[in-house]
């Protein structure tokens, strides 16, 4: 089984979903991490629980028909999807992780937890794209 990420066009995620299942059949397992926070309306006195999705209208496909680049060419007229991102057959060990990293700072209702986003400081991170590629950095304040 391989991961992809798809860019989908705005609002159309379940299309995409949808269209992709039909043209695969059920073997398709997604993923598109999200949030979930109150939002608080002063003027009327009441709050709304709100979701989104932290990568906006991206989200990850799995599936053993995206093992061959070929098969997600036949892909790119699905209706819904906007285009597949390219390299991802190359960082499936990035991807893979960062799925694992999402899930595993979930709360119960499949949301991502505070945590998830916490910096640590004194702590060496490093630059995976741009100028400053493969150099370590560190936070030493807020």
């Amino acid at each position: 089984m391989s991961w992809i990420i798809a860019r989908c066009k705005n609002n159309e995620v379940e299309i995409f979903k949808k269209s992709l299942n039909d043209f695969l059949g059920d073997s398709v397992e997604y993923y598109q991490p999200k949030i979930q926070y109150e939002k608080f309306f002063k003027k009327k006195h009441y709050s709304k629980k709100i979701k989104k999705f932290i990568l906006g209208n991206y989200l990850f496909c799995n599936s053993k028909h995206f093992i061959n680049n070929e098969n997600t060419q036949q892909l790119k007229f699905i209706k819904g999807l906007q285009y597949f991102l390219t390299g991802a057959f190359l960082n499936q060990k990035n991807i893979i992780n960062f799925i694992e990293n999402c899930k595993k700072n979930e709360d119960e209702n499949g949301s991502l937890k505070q945590e998830f986003f916490s910096l640590c400081f004194n702590k060496n991170y490093k630059f995976l794209t741009g100028p400053f590629k493969n150099q370590l950095f560190e936070i030493i304040s807020e």
